[in-house]
């Protein structure tokens, strides 16, 4: 796993366990913090690189974009390691694992385009990406959006 100081990852897993978290040994890796604790520490937080560990799915769509927007004014990086499949679409990058196996990687919108792959290791699409990809079957749209603003806006234009 190749991990570039510019880019921000999702690692996708039905089973986040030590193993995983071994091959990221040489990054903090943030577990369960309250919101304040966490705004806090990417304040202060001295690297480029941050890690969560299945910690930004307890957060609401307000502080998690509030989150990432802290992160991208201290120019920090993050890697999110989740099963949520809805916490992947703010990142550039995902490595999909599935019982410790990397099973896929690459860009987001890539990744998230492999449904049925996606589907047959458990996980359903992002809500947005999923409604986006059936609308373009109806020559609706022409595009896959992952920002359910820009999407309504879209489809209201």
């Amino acid at each position: 796993m190749k991990i570039e100081n510019n880019l921000n990852y999702t690692i996708l897993s039905n089973n986040i366990n030590q193993e995983l978290l071994n091959k990221l040994e040489d990054y903090t890796i943030i577990n369960n913090k309250s919101y304040l604790e966490l705004e806090e520490m990417i304040y202060n937080y001295p690297s480029k690189t941050i890690c969560f560990n299945n910690t930004l799915y307890c957060y609401n769509t307000k502080e998690k974009e509030n989150i990432f927007n802290k992160l991208k004014m201290r120019n920090v990086n993050y890697i999110n390691i989740t099963s949520n499949i809805e916490d992947t679409l703010n990142s550039d990058y995902i490595y999909v694992y599935y019982n410790n196996e990397l099973i896929m990687e690459g860009k987001t919108l890539d990744i998230l385009k492999e449904e049925k792959i996606l589907k047959r290791l458990g996980f359903n699409l992002p809500f947005t990406v999923n409604l986006s990809l059936q609308l373009m079957y109806y020559n609706v749209l022409n595009e896959i959006y992952t920002d359910n603003r820009k999407l309504v806006d879209k489809l209201w234009n």
